[in-house]
């Protein structure tokens, strides 16, 4: 796959909108964008063939049955991005056309969403679905998102309440000690095995209570994935053209063995 195929550009404002996607609403919401060309003026029909998203995206619903019901759900949820004057309160798509006989599914973008996908010229973050489609956590997938947007910068603060709600979190996420292990510990190794980008994070405290977090953010040299099969190693990049061990890489992207065995445990 091309990687003007799988580029996503998104405002920062719809980075930062407050919604509750599922895995794979996600995936499919991303699989949808990345078809937007840069110089587009206006939205298209965007077809995904489902088997194609299943297996590049690594997702496993029980049927096709499975996926109408996705897309049947995934319309009727609402976001909410700030804006200069209040909120606003709406939708990704205004129609999901289903073919049950023909393996693909029809969407339609809402109006709504042009100046958040269409013709970005400032405050907007460019990514790759490829350092994201291995992800097995939601929350990773935003976590990468909102940290993207800040690479350059190197770091990014939040109060916890304002990462709860950039996250959609449900209320079971409100102790700090959830938050750490279940959502921040979990995205910290899936980007490190993932992505192009990790980070390390520090918390400070006010009063008793953690109050706010700051990740630093790094950005991989190795451009590349590992992938353990037969006993040996391959270098896998974000094409998905496999290298064995003792093909030639250019210099940047090599690493040491040492550092391969720690990211294969």
């Amino acid at each position: 796959m091309k990687k003007e195929e799988t580029s996503v550009i998104k405002a920062n404002a719809l980075l930062e909108g407050n919604h509750r996607f599922n895995l794979t609403e996600t995936k499919l919401l991303l699989a949808v964008i990345a078809q937007i060309k840069r110089d587009d003026t206006e939205f298209h029909d965007y077809r995904v063939h489902i088997r194609g998203f299943l297996e590049l995206m690594k997702v496993q619903p029980k049927s096709y049955n499975h996926i109408r019901k996705v897309c049947r759900l995934f319309k009727a949820k609402v976001i909410e991005i700030k804006t200069d004057d209040g909120y606003l309160i709406t939708s990704y798509f205004s129609d999901i056309q289903v073919y049950d006989h023909h393996g693909y599914i029809d969407f339609t973008i809402s109006p709504k969403m042009k100046k958040y996908l269409l013709q970005l010229r400032d405050n907007f973050t460019i990514f790759d679905i490829r350092n994201i489609i291995n992800c097995k956590s939601v929350y990773s997938i935003k976590i990468y998102q909102l940290l993207k947007q800040f690479e350059k910068i190197g770091t990014r603060s939040f109060t916890v309440d304002e990462l709860r709600k950039m996250l959609g979190l449900p209320d079971g996420y409100k102790r700090w000690g959830n938050l750490k292990d279940r959502i921040i510990n979990v995205a910290q190794k899936e980007l490190l095995d993932f992505s192009d980008l990790y980070f390390e994070y520090k918390t400070e405290r006010k009063d008793r209570f953690i109050h706010s977090i700051t990740f630093t953010i790094h950005r991989q040299l190795l451009h590349k994935r590992l992938l353990q099969k037969d006993n040996a190693v391959h270098y896998i990049d974000l094409t998905s053209k496999a290298l064995t061990e003792d093909a030639r890489l250019k210099a940047e992207d090599s690493i040491p063995w040492s550092k391969a065995k720690e990211m294969l445990k």
